[in-house]
């Protein structure tokens, strides 16, 4: 590992970058990557086939959350690792949550319909607001 000096601002020196990699270097890119440094490999990103994808989105619509039985043999029915199972359900439900959030923000007011109006949303019987 080499030191190069850096001034009190915080820029490398001798390949004028800042440390912090915010203007415009991608340490993704970079062979000096955090996984790198620590001696473990990068994990691949997975590829989830339709079939895989399809099977799975209808056997979460019936269970949001699974124990590890359950998550083995999804794994073992897509010829999946039980940890990718675990994450793609995990991104179904931040999914989920995240399009639940955006039905809930009015186009006008980017606030939900509450914070919009300043009051609850409850409903006498006859249809108005109460007050």
């Amino acid at each position: 590992v080499s030191t190069q000096s850096t001034g009190s601002s915080g820029i490398n020196a001798e390949y004028g970058r800042c440390r912090c990699h915010c203007h415009g270097h991608d340490p993704r890119n970079s062979s000096l990557n955090m996984a790198a440094s620590f001696g473990q490999k990068e994990r691949k990103r997975t590829t989830f086939t339709e079939i895989q994808t399809k099977g799975m989105r209808r056997i979460y619509e019936q269970k949001k959350y699974l124990d590890g039985g359950e998550r083995e043999e999804i794994a073992r029915q897509f010829n999946l690792t039980p940890a990718q199972v675990k994450r793609k359900w995990q991104n179904f439900r931040a999914k989920e949550t995240k399009t639940d959030s955006h039905v809930l923000k009015t186009p006008m007011f980017g606030n939900t319909l509450q914070e919009a109006y300043g009051r609850s949303l409850s409903y006498s019987a006859a249809g108005h607001p109460l007050r």
